[in-house]
């Protein structure tokens, strides 16, 4: 190139440089679309267009140049680089590492690929590479206070949350203003449940970020996480105030709300957010929206918008396993209840699932001759709450028998004192709630379990998908979900001759497994007083109760009720639910018997939930339990039984429809089971108007308590023990 063609050269390319940093690209693009007429196959000016034109979004294009300089100069690091980062911008990671590593090759002390080139295997999950790559930055550029976050990051994401915090605190000690690596150690606290800790570098976030709108955010989910619910609404509301386009603070908020039970705002909210991602094409928000905004319309009774937006919710996106799942369990609420559609939704569930490669499972270490069967279970809900009211005296009888030995999978970090009386009776505590699927797996392999009980079925804290995995060569639902589970995987469900009849057979894909008397039991009730008199005798009028969920309380069973209500002089409905704490939910309700007529607003006591020991002393206010259809009351009639409050309940043909039947046979009150809505209406009118008989009721009730089979964790915990043993013999024939 002659001297003058080389000043050329340089002076044009230095105009298009200024333009080019000036971000006036098309300029800068026309000027070196000359140039490279004049100066055709040069690596460096293809290199630059590529820039050009990856700045500008058009990134198959700029990979066409990156590609073209390369040709041209098969040694030119820079142009293997570009062709790396535009990669990534087209989501093609896998390609991008070998030219990253090119890049490398061509120049070993490239910090800048090093950097990118660990990012990219964090996106791919190679954390091992990720760590060695950054690592290497470490080298050259040791008091880089990024890195170090970034490689904190890496430990964060690998599970390796000791290595993530040393990272972090040395980011800090190089640059003790990087506000990042202080809300990424409140994130770490945030995991392992430490709030306090969470909460303290969240707060040294924001005083040094005061606009960082993750940090508010993150700080509200340590608050939630802390069950300190108001306080958390007010930092995802700044977080929104920061950022109105940070949708997971929104979706934070409706949550918070809910929780709150502040239904309306958290519909509001989510509406609001359901109209925005639908604009803007944001599919994986908008899924998880309509999958909160489909629990807040079920658990207010709105079941049709509910199902409704669940199928929308599915429709857009299966990633969120938990609202499949959600949907599965609201399903079951379904006053028009039709199995193959629950099953069809079951089987979306199923094919959303992953199945594990074998080689990256343990082999069963089960011993197949052994005097004591290894029983595992898993569940959320050792603790107080309505599994682990009715399953605890069960457990600590079965954990007494020699030929077992009982060993707890516990998935939740919440302790009080149930749950302390539940780790003295495992042989083998082992909280859960961190461990991943795999680890899990190949823990309860490792650990010999020959029989594995799921607690939960679809509701909250499950872990069905280890179950799908096959932990346990034999599988158990049991106590927690009173249907299906759809899972061939799971082998057996408990229940009772009442509930699963041969009629019912067909709904399960489980064999059955019948407890002599009853499914389960209330094995932890409150001690306290059962009133003498049936109350009608002092309040000079009838109390109709029902304690259960009002997602339960359908159109259908609200019409009876109401029917009911309006033909007894005088007789009061008291309604506990922990949704009435939303007053506009609670008229609502009031208003559904209302407007049904011949109903005053003083017959209707609505209350929210209360502590245990006041639920069950408000019993003591209740004539006459109303159970629920199609879905009938489980804990909350077991617990209305040990109070003595006889149940007036209509015979279902599902097992979830069928409980109140099973209480009431076991409790001697075939006569209060009712073939139909009819019957239901009528046996209320005629057993309200009878008081002695409700009194000799009560009395019967009070008598034959301490003997009745539903609170007689002996003999379930003997039959059960009994069935475990077959379920291992028929397996090891």
């Amino acid at each position: 190139m002659s001297n003058s063609l080389n000043e050329e050269y340089k002076s044009d390319l230095q105009v298009i440089l200024d333009l080019f940093y000036q971000k006036k690209f098309i300029d800068s693009e026309d000027k070196l679309k000359n140039l490279i007429i004049k100066f055709s196959n040069d690596s460096v000016l293809e290199n630059i267009y590529g820039a050009i034109l990856s700045s500008q979004g058009k990134y198959e294009e700029a990979l066409e140049k990156f590609i073209k300089a390369i040709k041209l100069n098969p040694s030119f690091a820079e142009a293997n680089y570009n062709v790396a980062t535009t990669l990534l911008k087209l989501s093609r990671d896998s390609e991008a590492v070998d030219y990253f590593k090119k890049s490398i090759d061509l120049k070993g002390d490239y910090f800048d690929a090093y950097f990118n080139l660990a990012d990219c295997y964090k996106k791919l999950e190679n954390f091992k590479d990720s760590i060695d790559a950054y690592n290497q930055c470490i080298k050259y550029k040791p008091n880089d206070p990024e890195v170090h976050n970034n490689l904190g990051l890496v430990y964060f994401s690998y599970n390796k949350l000791d290595l993530a915090i040393v990272s972090f605190q040395k980011c800090l000690e190089i640059d003790a203003e990087f506000f990042l690596a202080y809300n990424n150690l409140g994130l770490i606290f945030l995991t392992l449940k430490d709030y306090e800790k969470a909460i303290s570098f969240f707060n040294k976030t924001i005083k040094i970020n005061i606009g960082f709108a993750q940090a508010y955010n993150n700080l509200g989910l340590a608050l939630f996480e802390n069950k300190k619910i108001s306080s958390s609404i007010i930092f995802f509301e700044k977080a929104i105030s920061l950022d109105n386009k940070f949708y997971n603070a929104y979706l934070n908020l409706a949550r918070a709300l809910k929780s709150n039970y502040n239904y309306h705002d958290a519909i509001k909210i989510l509406e609001k957010i359901i109209i925005q991602t639908k604009k803007n094409n944001l599919l994986l928000i908008l899924s998880k929206s309509l999958g909160i905004l489909a629990q807040c319309y079920c658990e207010i009774g709105e079941l049709k918008s509910s199902y409704k937006a669940y199928e929308e919710s599915i429709n857009i996106s299966v990633e969120d396993r938990d609202i499949l799942k959600n949907y599965i369990f609201a399903y079951n609420y379904n006053e028009e209840f039709d199995l193959k559609e629950y099953f069809k939704i079951i089987d979306i569930y199923k094919k959303s699932l992953k199945i594990i490669e074998k080689d990256k499972l343990g082999s069963f270490v089960y011993k197949n001759n052994t005097d004591k069967i290894k029983i595992g279970f898993v569940s959320a809900d050792f603790k107080k709450q309505a599994v682990g009211y009715q399953i605890y005296g069960i457990l600590e009888k079965l954990s007494k028998k020699n030929e077992l030995e009982l060993f707890a999978y516990y998935n939740d970090f919440d302790e009080d004192d149930l749950n302390l009386k539940f780790k003295s009776i495992f042989s083998h505590w082992n909280n859960v709630k961190q461990v991943s699927d795999l680890d899990l797996i190949n823990k309860i392999r490792s650990d010999g379990i020959h029989i594995l009980v799921d607690l939960s079925g679809y509701t909250s804290g499950n872990r069905l998908e280890i179950f799908f995995n096959k932990a346990a060569p034999i599988q158990v639902s049991w106590a927690g979900y009173l249907a299906s589970t759809g899972l061939k995987e799971i082998d057996y469900i408990i229940t009772d001759p009442h509930v699963a009849s041969i009629k019912e057979e067909d709904q399960f894909v489980e064999k059955l497994c019948k407890q002599e008397h009853v499914w389960c039991n209330l094995t932890y009730p409150e001690t306290v007083d059962i009133s003498e008199k049936t109350p009608a005798f002092e309040n000079g009028f009838i109390t109709f109760g029902s304690f259960n969920n009002i997602s339960k309380i359908n159109l259908k069973v609200i019409d009876l009720w109401a029917k009911i209500i309006s033909s007894v002089n005088n007789c009061r409905l008291y309604l506990k639910s922990s949704q009435f704490n939303d007053l506009e939910i609670k008229k609502k309700y009031q208003n559904y018997f209302l407007d049904k007529g011949n109903i005053k607003l003083q017959q209707l006591i609505f209350e929210p939930d209360s502590n245990r020991r006041t639920l069950f002393n408000s019993y003591n206010k209740v004539d006459i339990a109303l159970d629920t259809f199609p879905y009938s009351g489980g804990t909350t009639s077991l617990e209305a039984a040990w109070m003595c409050v006889p149940i007036l309940t209509k015979r279902g043909n599902s097992f979830l429809s069928k409980c109140g039947e099973s209480i009431n046979i076991n409790s001697g009150l075939e006569d209060w089971i009712c073939k139909n809505e009819d019957e239901y209406f009528k046996k209320a009118i005629s057993f309200s108007s009878d008081l002695k008989k409700l009194q000799l009721i009560k009395n019967t009730l009070k008598i034959n308590r301490n003997k009745n089979k539903i609170f007689d964790s002996d003999s379930f915990s003997n039959n059960l023990t009994k069935s475990f043993k077959d379920m291992w013999n028929n397996f090891n024939v």
